[in-house]
């Protein structure tokens, strides 16, 4: 079949029918929603190094499946290309090449490209972030600490390790790695614990933002990963980094750091105050439409949750009762302890309160709503407004309970950023009763 003239990636406006383009795979995987593979992506780079972004629709399975295989090199023809519309490129350009169709994939024997493709950037460019925002990139380094394997999240992909990178020059690079590259490097150091100098490259990162500084992180199996492989860029890294600066190779120089969290239960018995949903939210009550509520919440009933929510200065000031909701569990061992504690708690409470009295003459003021009364005359009592189930006391403790958990400013006389508060004979002048005869 004649193939016409070959193109390049960063002519591939200029594409016809008369003409093809010589490709490698550098990464392939499935894009999935809803439990169905809807398309395959693809990594792929010509002879000149570009790399395009490339995939083949669910209705051309059949045609193309079977052919394509990461690292080998095709002979494209007769390709579509399409916009990107999800604002991120994998490679930094604006279109995507398609397999439709009317395209036609041949195997390639004469490739003269690049093998990997390595796109490799400065660590001070990502951390200052001048690097690539909205596209991958790849970096190369040897590891110099790392933090155990995180697996408390219940979700395999979202397993990460996280492991820190010195280049040539001792500049440190943090890197967060998810999934099953995670569990590929986390393997690797605990199976070659004499191993010196582990040195990596990885492809196909993003960048991470994290209290202003830049780091990277993989992007879910789309990363590749590369450890003290037998390629040119790693092996020549190492012999760097033997004979710079009177780098010895005697001492391992690979610093284990503690774990985040030792596992999912630590997370909820964590140090920080326990609470009912009822002491931090106020009473809803009951509607009397079934509409108020959507119908998929039926799915919540008869069941037990442990929560761990983050409470912040906003919700004490503002009485608002709406939290990010950190972790969430249905763990019947973890809700069982929770509500072992709350028990606990609320005992210890009781037996605090039952306090015997140091006089007989001391006499506890009863606290309850209280209504003066003048035959028909109904007038709320001044002096026990504050005590009285009434939505200002209900707001109040709603924050005093949100005020034991978030350590807040409560001297605002001593502030000298704040308002004197006025104090309250100053507030509520003082009514003078009307003695009826």
């Amino acid at each position: 079949m004649e193939i016409g003239n070959k193109v390049y990636l960063n002519n591939i406006d200029q594409i016809d029918e008369n003409s093809h383009i010589k490709v490698r795979v550098l990464k392939i995987w499935n894009f999935v929603r809803n439990n169905k593979v809807c398309s395959i992506e693809m990594i792929i780079m010509d002879e000149e190094g570009t790399q395009y972004q490339a995939r083949v629709f669910n209705q051309n399975f059949s045609r193309f499946r079977h052919l394509l295989k990461e690292d080998e090199s095709y002979i494209v023809i007769k390709p579509n290309m399409a916009a990107v519309t999800n604002g991120f490129s994998y490679t930094g350009h604006k279109q995507t090449l398609t397999l439709d169709w009317k395209s036609i994939l041949k195997n390639c024997d004469d490739f003269s490209g690049p093998v990997n493709g390595f796109m490799l950037v400065d660590f001070n460019s990502i951390i200052e972030q001048t690097c690539p925002k909205d596209t991958f990139f790849d970096v190369i380094g040897h590891i110099v600490s790392f933090r155990p394997l995180e697996t408390s999240n219940p979700v395999p992909s979202k397993h990460y390790i996280k492991v820190t990178l010195s280049n040539l020059d001792s500049v440190h690079l943090k890197v967060t790695i998810f999934g099953s590259q995670a569990y590929q490097i986390s393997e690797y150091l605990k199976n070659n614990p004499t191993v010196n100098f582990v040195v990596i490259v990885m492809q196909f990162l993003k960048l991470n933002i994290w209290n202003g500084l830049g780091e990277a992180k993989s992007h879910f199996e789309v990363t590749k990963l590369f450890i003290n492989s037998d390629i040119y860029e790693i092996n020549e890294f190492k012999n760097k980094l033997k004979c710079h600066d009177n780098f010895g190779i005697t001492e391992k120089s690979i610093t284990t750091l503690q774990s985040y969290s030792s596992s999912y239960t630590d997370d909820f018995n964590g140090n920080f105050p326990l609470k009912t949903i009822c002491e931090i939210t106020e009473p809803i009550k009951a509607g009397d439409s079934d509409a108020l509520f959507p119908m998929q919440l039926n799915v919540l009933k008869n069941r037990k949750f442990g929560f761990v929510v983050d409470i912040t200065e906003y919700n004490v000031n503002n009485y608002n009762n709406i939290y990010t909701v950190l972790r969430v569990t249905e763990d019947m061992s973890i809700v069982c302890e929770l509500e072992s504690k709350i028990e606990l708690m609320s005992n210890q409470s009781v037996s605090l309160n039952q306090v015997a009295l140091e006089s007989d003459d001391v006499v506890q003021p009863v606290q309850k709503d209280v209504i003066s009364q003048t035959d028909e005359s109904f007038t709320p009592s001044t002096v026990d407004k504050s005590t009285a189930t009434s939505p200002c006391k209900i707001s109040g403790d709603l924050k005093r309970n949100l005020q034991e958990i978030y350590d807040v400013d409560s001297g605002y006389d001593l502030s000298s950023t704040k308002a004197k508060r006025k104090s309250t004979a100053e507030e509520t002048p003082l009514l003078i009763p009307k003695i009826e005869k």
